[in-house]
């Protein structure tokens, strides 16, 4: 890991070359919104931060599509170390949204999952953010 863009974007070495790697299968609050950063967007930021600081390992997972629109890599991304993908952390901890865009869906299942126990315990943006987080 050798930076952090925001909640969903990170950026790692493969090989000596520097990728950005959006995290497939969830969205994280803006942290550049054009009003400011969205609520929840920091402690996703900082979740991500914690959870993969640089230096760190990380495995990457990808899916049928390689890249979105911007030429990000899309992966699941697990630290090394860590019993769960960072994606399914931000959302069982309620820091992120389920963003499946097909034909990518292979980690669905484990991403509901995890998303519908941080809304059931009213996690992260599922409390401090009502109403901002139905988007």
């Amino acid at each position: 890991m050798t930076g952090h863009v925001d909640g969903d974007t990170v950026i790692v070495d493969i090989g000596g070359a520097t990728e950005r790697v959006r995290l497939l299968g969830i969205d994280t609050p803006e942290l550049f919104a054009d009003d400011g950063p969205e609520c929840g967007a920091t402690q996703a930021a900082e979740f991500t931060a914690r959870s993969a600081p640089i230096g760190s390992s990380v495995e990457l997972h990808r899916d049928v599509v390689p890249r979105d629109h911007y030429g990000r890599l899309l992966a699941v991304v697990t630290p090394i170390g860590l019993d769960q993908s960072l994606n399914a952390a931000l959302l069982r901890h309620g820091w992120a949204q389920r963003l499946v865009i097909p034909p990518n869906g292979e980690h669905d299942a484990v991403l509901t999952r995890a998303e519908r126990e941080a809304r059931s315990d009213r996690r992260g943006i599922w409390s401090l953010c009502v109403g901002a987080a139905e988007r």
